[in-house]
């Protein structure tokens, strides 16, 4: 083969790589949202706005890092939104109401969420009962317990400077939020991608059984990605209060939708044994982006609800077209 030959397959195969790597549709889909929206509003392409849209989707990337973990390994947590809301209760009830000092307030509201996070693993794995009833039924004891715990009105959280500069100020013009969310969505994905823990989720995902007579502790490796995702939703709850300077019992309510749906349409399959954390947080730009231009365009709020639910329906439709077409040419 002649060196030009050469060079020509070698190309070819790379861009067959970013065709079949699972955020490439993720990707052409924010170009063409972007595309779209610059045609209908001029105000869309302005570094405020687009600073706004990555400080607003930080959270749900933040939950939606973590909630993959669990995905990835065949499981779901539909409590997520409820753990992201009572962390932000949680902090601002035991540093104001209980006048906690901040840092104390911060490490008993994220032990909390592990635990509960333990538990929601504990009861489906152990149990052997599926982590969507668990996990449903967590969501609703859990806002319930949010309502009590703030008496059904908001908290005005603790005043300091300090805090709410590392959680919600700026930096170089960006805001803190995108920092933590840059961060901590790409340690999540180097554990990912990079470590045993991570090779282990996606075995259990792909073949539960198999990775069982391998040698994984499945149970344990489930247990713990529900853990780490409860872990990261109530820190992002916390940062959010950090944020406006108070707790809203409401705080968190339909968060779940917005999640799974980032999760589904950046290319992981609900039913276990792929996805990636870039993956999750374009998704989580994908539905940033839609929610942002609806709003300037001067269309009805209550349509972002809708538009979310076609997305992560049209991302599952997708994503097992694609499946089984690559199922197929295996064969």
């Amino acid at each position: 083969m002649s060196g030009k030959a050469k060079r020509l397959d070698k190309h070819e195969s790379r861009i067959g790589r970013i065709l079949r790597a699972e955020e490439f549709g993720v990707v052409v889909a924010i170009v063409g949202v972007v595309i779209v929206a610059m045609s209908l509003t001029p105000n869309f392409a302005v570094g405020t706005n687009i600073n706004t849209i990555l400080q607003q989707i930080s959270y749900v990337a933040i939950c939606a890092a973590g909630m993959s973990l669990v995905v990835i390994c065949g499981e779901i947590d539909l409590s997520i939104g409820s753990i992201y809301g009572l962390g932000a209760v949680m902090y601002t009830w035991l540093s104001v109401k209980m006048d906690w000092p901040i840092l104390p307030s911060i490490v008993v509201t994220l032990l909390l969420g592990v635990f509960l996070g333990w538990l929601n693993g504990y009861v489906s794995v152990r149990l052997n009962i599926p982590s969507f009833v668990v996990t449903l039924a967590g969501l609703g004891a859990l806002r319930g317990a949010t309502l009590l715990i703030s008496g059904g009105v908001p908290i005005y959280a603790k005043e300091s400077k300090t805090f709410s500069g590392l959680v919600g100020g700026s930096f170089l013009g960006i805001s803190a939020q995108v920092y933590w969310m840059i961060a901590l969505c790409t340690i999540v994905g180097v554990v990912l991608a990079k470590s045993k823990f991570g090779s282990d989720l996606y075995a259990i995902g792909g073949n539960k059984v198999a990775a069982q007579n391998a040698g994984i502790n499945v149970a344990k490796v489930k247990i713990q990605s529900f853990m780490l995702s409860s872990f990261l939703a109530t820190w992002a709850g916390i940062m959010l209060v950090g944020w406006l300077g108070s707790s809203n019992p409401l705080t968190g309510q339909g968060q779940e939708l917005l999640i799974v749906g980032a999760i589904a349409v950046g290319g992981a399959s609900l039913f276990g044994g792929s996805g990636t954390i870039l993956g999750a947080t374009l998704g989580a730009i994908v539905g940033g982006l839609i929610t942002n231009v609806l709003v300037l365009v001067g269309v009805n709020g209550n349509w972002t609800f809708v538009a979310n639910g076609l997305l992560i329906l049209a991302a599952v439709v997708i994503n097992t077209l694609v499946a089984q077409k690559r199922k197929t040419l295996r064969t």
